[in-house]
């Protein structure tokens, strides 16, 4: 089989940038689609996160994998504990990284990514809850969760329909960073959360000190009564 290398179109200097601020409004438009679409699975998922006692387990596959990696993050820079299970090592081994006190996120753009749908039986016995993010309402994955957040079909802004542009916004910019905001620690009402790690660094009785316990002065309002440590 022979390929054939094409060089792409030369366009002017405004045609480049007309093209760029149609790729970005297209993402924008997804995204108001996205919050549209939001419902009652979205508060579910808050008050699991929120009554999570151990940590947000969060696994995908390909791109779905990138983006986990960025909920990781926000969620972890947030104060909710969260950590990434690679889908292919989990099923040599690395499936012993998840608690029964810990929560899982799936995500698989269409639901039925195989090394996702493999894992779900052990996930829903080894975690305490199963947390589905697709778009496929009839997909294995939203079937087989706990909860699913189905963020709906969305059209990709790349011109072949392949590469993941749209598909990828709602876990990177909407649902997970809003999630992170409904529960987290209120930094506005207390101490910001930078202050809070400066004080906490230099208390060495701080309940956050061990590492796997939170800081019971940073937990919402609700949740501190139950705090397992004393707070700061």
């Amino acid at each position: 089989m022979t390929y054939q290398i094409h060089a792409p179109p030369m366009l002017a200097d405004s045609e480049r940038l007309d093209y760029a601020r149609q790729i970005v409004r297209a993402e924008a438009a997804a995204l108001e689609l996205v919050a549209d679409r939001l419902d009652d699975s979205f508060l579910q998922v808050v008050d699991l996160f929120l009554g999570c006692p151990g940590r947000i387990a969060i696994t995908g596959t390909g791109k779905s994998a990138d983006v986990g990696q960025k909920i990781a993050g926000t969620l972890n820079s947030t104060g909710t504990r969260a950590y990434v299970l690679d889908s292919t090592r989990a099923v040599h081994g690395d499936l012993g990284m998840v608690h029964p006190t810990d929560v899982v996120l799936a995500l698989s753009h269409s639901g039925e990514s195989e090394e996702i749908v493999r894992l779900l039986p052990p996930l829903r016995q080894m975690a305490l809850a199963l947390v589905a993010l697709t778009s496929n309402a009839r997909s294995t994955l939203a079937s087989k969760a706990d909860v699913a957040l189905v963020y709906g079909p969305l059209e990709e802004v790349c011109p072949l329909g392949l590469a993941p542009s749209t598909s990828t916004c709602p876990g990177c910019a909407s649902l997970p960073p809003r999630i992170s905001p409904a529960f987290i620690r209120p930094a506005a009402s207390e101490k910001s959360w930078s202050a809070w790690k400066r004080s906490c660094a230099k208390d060495r009785t701080c309940a956050w000190r061990p590492a796997r316990t939170r800081c019971a002065r940073y937990l919402p309002r609700r949740a501190r009564d139950a705090a397992p440590g004393p707070s700061c």
